[in-house]
């Protein structure tokens, strides 16, 4: 949704996120530029290794699509995979969780829409 930084960037914010909250940064990967690609996380999430948690730049890395990230949300849970996004400082770790960035996504993309529609009106004057 319109989240973009250089990844060198990215990777500052990502590690100071895991310094602030005690946790070891062990590899720092990037996903495939294409539109709407997560072949990158789904693989990370499907490893056999053992990964206590992956932390993204930002939830809004995540699929747009609300049953693609619903899915990906499941996977990580019954793997007992921690994920985190940095920018925002939150994480999730339960469906507490999930319902709270849910709710984050549901108003962003109304926040979108709104700007759209205003944007639009403002064209047509």
């Amino acid at each position: 949704m319109g989240e973009r930084l250089p990844q060198s960037a990215q990777n500052i914010i990502l590690k100071d996120y895991c310094n602030k909250n005690d946790y070891i940064l062990y590899l720092s990967t990037t996903e495939y530029a294409m539109q709407e690609c997560y072949l990158v996380l789904n693989k990370t999430i499907n490893k056999d290794d053992i990964v206590d948690g992956i932390v993204m730049y930002s939830l809004f890395q995540l699929p747009k699509d609300e049953n693609l990230r619903l899915d990906l949300f499941k996977k990580a849970m019954n793997k007992k995979i921690e994920l985190h996004f940095a920018i925002e400082n939150l994480f999730i770790k339960n469906h507490q969780d999930i319902n709270l960035i849910e709710n984050i996504w549901k108003v962003k993309k109304n926040l979108n829409l709104f700007d759209l529609n205003l944007l639009r009106n403002n064209v047509e004057k």
